[in-house]
């Protein structure tokens, strides 16, 4: 568990310098800090020595207690826009990766590592080649440093993931942000005219804010156009990302007060039947005269002792009441005592050369047979071993 210290310090809550516990003691004056407000993206609840509240599942009491406030944000999303971008500024991609991020340091050395076992490989496979020597990869790498540098002033941190590091993650403070940066997806008309990827720097790129991996809806999207390569909008697109992970965290705070609102209403909903079901003899009284005014609303001719013509299945037996009602019959074992269906009996009669030729089914007590003839007398085999 992580110490109040530096619990503080991850949700920028200001802490006290040292010496201020023993000057408020000894009378001395003291300046408190002022708390500052909540950046994009942070948690306004802390959580200490327990799990998060959406990862653990509410108790009885939690959840029909009184429902907190509905979740309200005083600060306009234009006012954390214009925060996002006085933090982040302004930055350029350069050309060369001189100040590298610790994810993209990552990368480069699992390209290495790749690189170096191919020099002593017997055989090179495809799959173990490195990823990131094409022209086209070169650019993508450097589009990502720049990002991540950017997106660090207002507390991002990136990670990549995948074979081919095509899962890029920006987790600002707690909410996390999926991103794809790759090729545009080629249509068919764009694939009949030949516009396939050729791995050059030429090739265009297209990055998109989108709701998860491997999901198809996007937020914002960005691509190479004639008005200009991405490099110049790489600013826009770092604030947007943030902005992004402010709108997502209010999203889920109101979507989680809707769901245990729900939850409430459900669960209330289910004590009230739980407390309307009938107990004891009073339950089995009504389920007796409900059965017994269904039957006795049959009232066609029996054929044969048998039961009536539409009866259900459930009616039908040759047991009789002397009211005129049916009952179902109980099953019972061959010691005379209820217990479960008996396992079936099965004989098999087969033909010549051991081909299967009829089989039947029999349930001991029931006087019931079921014979399954096989499709194809010629196809089934009775092994035996």
């Amino acid at each position: 568990m992580p110490s109040l210290k530096n619990t503080c310090t991850k949700f920028d809550i200001p802490v006290p310098p040292r010496g201020y516990w023993a000057k408020l003691q000894a009378g001395k004056p003291t300046a408190k800090a002022v708390l500052p407000a909540r950046a994009p993206g942070m948690s306004d609840e802390i959580h200490l020595g327990d799990r998060y509240y959406w990862q653990r599942s509410l108790t009885d009491e939690e959840l029909l207690g009184s429902l907190p406030d509905r979740p309200e944000f005083s600060e306009d999303i234009t006012l954390v826009r214009e925060r996002i971008e006085k933090a982040i500024g302004t930055f350029k991609v350069g050309r060369v990766l001189t100040i590298k991020h610790p994810a993209v340091l990552k990368l480069l050395a699992q390209d290495e590592a790749r690189r170096e076992k191919q020099k002593t490989a017997t055989y090179a496979f495809s799959w173990e080649k490195p990823v990131l020597d094409t022209p086209f990869e070169q650019r993508r790498l450097r589009l990502l440093n720049a990002l991540f540098l950017a997106v660090a002033r207002c507390g991002g941190k990136a990670e990549v993931r995948g074979p081919e590091a095509r899962e890029v993650t920006i987790t600002v403070h707690q909410t996390a942000v999926f991103l794809t940066l790759d090729r545009p997806k080629v249509t068919r008309r764009g694939a009949a005219q030949g516009f396939y990827p050729t791995g050059s720097k030429s090739d265009p790129l297209r990055l998109a804010i989108t709701e998860g991996y491997q999901r198809e809806e996007e937020r914002a999207a960005w691509q190479d156009s004639e008005d200009g390569p991405l490099e110049r909008l790489m600013a826009e697109i770092a604030v947007e990302i943030v902005t992004a992970a402010e709108l997502k965290y209010r999203e889920g705070c109101v979507r989680q007060f809707e769901w245990r609102a729900k939850r409430k209403a459900e669960r209330e909903e289910e004590l009230r039947q739980r407390q309307l079901e009938p107990r004891g003899r009073s339950g089995s009284a009504s389920k007796g005269s409900s059965r017994r005014a269904l039957t006795a609303s049959w009232t066609r001719p029996r054929r044969c002792g048998g039961p009536p013509r539409s009866a259900p299945t459930s009616m039908r037996s040759n047991k009789r009441r002397p009211e005129g009602r049916f009952v179902r019959p109980r099953r019972r074992s061959s010691a005379g005592r209820s217990g479960p269906l008996p396992k079936p009996i099965a004989s098999i009669q087969s033909g010549t050369a051991g081909f299967l030729r009829r089989l039947t089914v029999a349930f001991p007590g029931f006087g019931g047979r079921i014979r399954i003839p096989p499709k194809r007398e010629r196809q089934r085999r009775i092994l035996v071993g």
